[in-house]
């Protein structure tokens, strides 16, 4: 009787062919259906592995870009500071009137009208509004103006209107009505 050695080798190599496809059936048929049913959860693995790694491609560009923007920020927050000169904390509307006053004597108008009236809330600010009506030559209404923006402080006039001249004295009298804005900081209450 021949040994199973002698017998492998003058098998046809078909039959190793048949036998090793029934081998990969019979373990197919057994464990494939287990293997189907890890499908969902490995497509699932992979999706975090993927979105994983586009998290870490962000935080590592993010990383590589501090330097840059720790120079912004602290540009933005000196620009903050500076704006925060300009837009105080505490606006006191008797101050504001009397350096209001005060350019209007030098421009050589005359402050007619100052009327303050409530506090209008905004984001992180406060507008402070008060009617003015001042009277004076035109060259002499610009130069309040003028000199009202050069005042330290962030203060605009709204809602100018200035009347048609009349001759008084020989000079063109004007009247100028606005509305004039003051803005005061609400530390912490704006996002």
């Amino acid at each position: 009787m021949a040994s199973l050695s002698d017998r492998i080798k003058v098998a046809p190599p078909s039959l190793f062919f048949l036998v090793g496809a029934g081998l990969a059936a019979a373990l197919y048929f057994t464990y494939g259906s287990e293997a189907e049913k890890l499908r969902p959860q490995i497509l699932s693995l992979k999706d975090q592995v993927a979105k994983a790694k586009a998290k870490l491609k962000e935080t590592k560009d993010r990383a590589q870009n501090r330097e840059t923007f720790q120079n912004e920020m602290e540009s933005v927050s000196v620009t903050l500071r500076q704006a925060l000169e300009y837009l105080p904390k505490e606006l006191d509307v008797q101050d504001l009137l009397r350096k209001v006053y005060s350019e209007a004597r030098t421009s050589g108008v005359e402050l007619s009208v100052f009327k303050p009236k409530d506090p209008t809330p905004k984001d992180f600010y406060d507008e402070l509004l008060m009617d003015i009506k001042l009277k004076g030559t035109y060259p002499q209404l610009v130069t309040f103006l003028g000199n009202v923006s050069k005042i330290p402080r962030i203060i605009n006039i709204r809602n100018v209107i200035i009347g048609s001249p009349k001759f008084i004295d020989g000079y063109p009298m004007m009247e100028m009505s606005g509305t004039l804005v003051g803005y005061r900081y609400k530390e912490g209450k704006g996002k």
